[in-house]
């Protein structure tokens, strides 16, 4: 799955996977398997939607959200 940034380069799953790494939290796509989620803090994403652009009955620009939760165990 590939999506383009505000510099119109393609940004892959890997490279927000790189990016996300780098808060140093456990990480998982969508959810982590049942009974294995980590104790907080820990990062989920996933991509929930999208809202591409259409031209003569093509995509003329892919539009994907990007969710990115942090789960914490603090009350706020």
């Amino acid at each position: 799955m590939a999506h383009k940034n505000a510099l119109g380069k393609r940004t892959t799953h890997a490279d927000i996977v790189a990016m996300l790494e780098e808060a140093n939290l456990p990480l998982a796509y969508d959810h982590f398997a049942e009974g294995e989620s980590p104790e907080p803090p820990f990062l989920v994403f996933l991509f929930p939607g999208s809202s591409n652009m259409f031209a003569d009955d093509s995509v003329y620009l892919r539009v994907s959200e990007l969710h990115v939760e942090l789960y914490t165990d603090m009350a706020v």
